[in-house]
């Protein structure tokens, strides 16, 4: 015997699945892949380096970029960080070529030890004394970069780095842009704020271009609405 459930209240009941599922699949679709891009953060998912090469080739890559791809983390990529013939963002997309490790790292320790030992500075607690804000956030960049889930002393040196050097459009969106990772942890929205209000900054000195602006707030743009 063969029975039809064509009418039945179960059949009606899958029916009316069926239709909920092709009316909200977009929509779900939509949401998960929002909350994925969000799951990043503005430290690991803001690749500014891009301005100087935006293909992925590292054969296009600028010399800036190169003395990573020739000889990883050292005393080449530490010499370029630290001179001043250098354009900060130039430096600053050298770190963010650098990148991050989930496991974290420890280049900021180097960092400090090389531009000590460079400088004849007398021990590594005065390696910030007389410091210009433009250097001191490449410091503050890097320590952020080491370790993304925690970057409260990375926080505090950007902080001063401002206070040095306060009309700086470089200095002044690593700050925001270490703030919100910062503000990541609790704060979707402020994430936004906080960048937007050096974007629309417009009496800073242009030493971080547009098209790096770009594209951080391309990524930062995701928490506008939160």
């Amino acid at each position: 015997m063969c029975y039809q459930f064509t009418n039945s209240p179960i059949h009606q009941i899958f029916s009316i699945f069926s239709i909920m599922k092709r009316l909200f699949l977009p929509f779900l679709l939509l949401f998960f892949s929002t909350v994925i891009a969000l799951a990043d953060s503005p430290l690991t998912s803001t690749e500014f380096w891009r301005t100087l090469n935006p293909t992925d080739n590292k054969a296009d890559n600028p010399p800036v970029l190169q003395v990573y791809d020739e000889s990883g983390w050292g005393d080449d990529v530490l010499a370029v960080l630290c001179s001043p013939d250098v354009p900060v963002e130039q430096r600053l997309c050298l770190v963010n070529y650098v990148g991050w490790n989930f496991s974290g790292q420890k280049h900021y320790a180097d960092f400090v030890t090389f531009y000590v030992e460079k400088n004849n500075i007398e021990s590594k607690q005065k390696v910030y004394d007389g410091m210009s804000g433009e250097q001191m956030i490449i410091f503050a960049y890097v320590k952020a970069m080491d370790d993304y889930f925690d970057v409260r002393q990375a926080e505090r040196i950007a902080k001063e780095a401002v206070k040095r050097s306060p009309n700086s459009r470089a200095v002044n969106m690593i700050f925001a842009l270490i703030t919100a990772q910062h503000l990541f942890d609790y704060d979707w929205g402020g994430v936004y704020k906080v960048c937007h209000k050096v974007e629309v900054n417009n009496s800073l000195n242009n030493d971080f271009s547009d098209n790096s602006v770009k594209i951080i707030m391309e990524y930062i743009g995701l928490y506008q609405d939160n």
